[in-house]
C-alpha cells in the first residue's frame, strides 16, 4: 500500500510555505513605498502552485499564512 504523503509531497508543502512567506514579507515590504501599490505575491503564487500541483499542497498555503 502505498503511503497518502510522499516525502516529494512533503518538501513540496514545505517549499510552498518558506516561498508563501517569503512572498507575504515581500508585498509588505513593497506597501511601505505608497498607497498606491497594490501588491500581493503570495496570491499568485499559491494559485500557480494549486493550478500546476493539484489540491494535494493546500496546506503549503496554510502553513506559510
Amino acid at each position: 500500500m502505498q503511503p497518502i504523503w510522499t516525502k516529494r509531497d512533503i518538501l513540496l508543502v514545505l517549499g510552498l510555505a518558506m516561498v508563501y512567506w517569503g512572498g507575504a514579507r515581500l508585498g509588505l515590504y513593497l506597501s511601505h513605498f505608497g498607497p498606491m501599490i497594490l501588491l500581493w505575491p503570495p496570491t499568485g503564487i499559491s494559485l500557480f502552485v494549486l493550478i500546476m500541483f493539484g489540491y494535494r499542497l493546500w496546506p503549503g498555503v496554510t502553513l506559510g499564512a
